[in-house]
């Protein structure tokens, strides 16, 4: 691996994306997103393993001022491998999430903010995102419902015992975009206690679902009473939800994330449409056009980029199609549950 340099701090606010090389294209289009409405506020980080880094990749990363850091600097894959692969299509490397914040501190900053690959920022922050961190509060996240309700007494029991701290059941959040103070993390080697935590957590039987949110929400909450300060849902619509508008009908987002198998970078199909309808959630492929747009408005980006956006036409289409599909679900319901 070469001697990977990355500049000194301009910002003293840092924003990664981190995962393996198949988030290269999205993580650029919610690094530039970011870049787009909130210009010269942070410096910009993505992070994969060097040997997947390919000239072109390369070349875009410079031309969009983005650092990259080699998984290898990190010095924690080994350890990486050795913890449980979380449910579903994330790989090992959505780990590194929580190893960068120590490692960015160790560059010179003391904020960072962790974005999803999945993520499209749409319009400006507040003028001081990192006000929302001050002392004993040092995280941002959403919270997403109730408290975690999927830990066992036992699992309770072996993380009071290993790391010292009780297993209480802090309220679910979701991590897609997260506000961190990197000094809290150096401090207290957080990353080393997430690992056993997540270890203990993803070992119980019935496992639970989304286990690194889980183990991060216990983390997270631990460090104090009040350690995490909720984020406004704007910083984080997930694309099952329907966002608020004014009388205008402009929705209040400032990012959307793209959770759901339905990627706006893969093809989307009319049963595809009609599923996100049978499961109430008709507003799925309407988010897809803004990731589009933006993606296709980035130079020297061939080859990355191979679905169009859908035309107004179209969309009167997606609608009807997402419409029956609610109508289908609704039908069902009722036959389920007759009065």
């Amino acid at each position: 691996m070469p001697d990977l340099v990355i500049s000194p701090p301009i910002n003293d606010t840092a924003v990664y994306v981190a995962g393996d090389s198949n988030i290269f294209f999205p993580a650029l289009v919610a690094l530039t997103s970011i870049e787009k409405h909130n210009a010269n506020k942070f410096d910009k980080f993505m992070c994969f393993d060097f040997q997947n880094l390919t000239p072109k990749m390369s070349m875009l990363l410079d031309y969009y001022d983005i650092n990259f850091i080699d998984t290898g600097s990190l010095g924690v894959m080994d350890s990486i491998r050795q913890m449980n692969k979380m449910e579903g299509w994330w790989p090992l490397e959505v780990y590194l999430n929580w190893a960068i914040p120590e490692f960015l501190f160790k560059k010179g900053y003391r904020f960072s903010i962790k974005s999803d690959y999945d993520v499209l920022c749409v319009a400006p922050y507040e003028k001081d995102l990192p006000k929302y961190l001050s002392e004993g509060q040092p995280f941002s996240a959403i919270a997403t419902g109730g408290p975690v309700n999927e830990i066992q007494s036992e699992t309770e029991i072996k993380v009071k015992r290993k790391l010292g701290f009780p297993c209480d059941h802090p309220k679910a959040i979701n991590v897609g975009f997260l506000i961190n103070d990197n000094s809290v993390f150096s401090e207290l080697s957080l990353f080393s206690k997430f690992q056993e935590l997540h270890r203990i957590i993803s070992t119980q039987v019935p496992r639970p679902k989304l286990d690194e949110q889980v183990a991060a929400s216990v983390l997270l909450h631990q460090i104090s009473n009040e350690a995490v300060v909720y984020l406004n849902e704007r910083y984080n619509m997930r694309v099952r939800r329907s966002p608020t508008t004014g009388e205008d009908f402009r929705p209040d987002i400032a990012n959307i994330h793209y959770i759901t198998k339905f990627k706006p970078w893969k093809p989307l199909s009319t049963a595809d449409v009609r599923s996100c309808g049978e499961a109430i959630h008709p507003i799925v492929p309407i988010y897809r056009n803004l990731w589009i747009r933006h993606a296709e408005t980035l130079k020297y980006c061939e080859g990355f980029l191979n679905v169009l956006p859908f035309d107004e036409y179209q969309l009167l289409g997606v609608v009807a199609s997402g419409t029956r599909g609610v109508q289908k679900a609704i039908k069902k319901i009722k036959v389920e549950n007759p009065k």
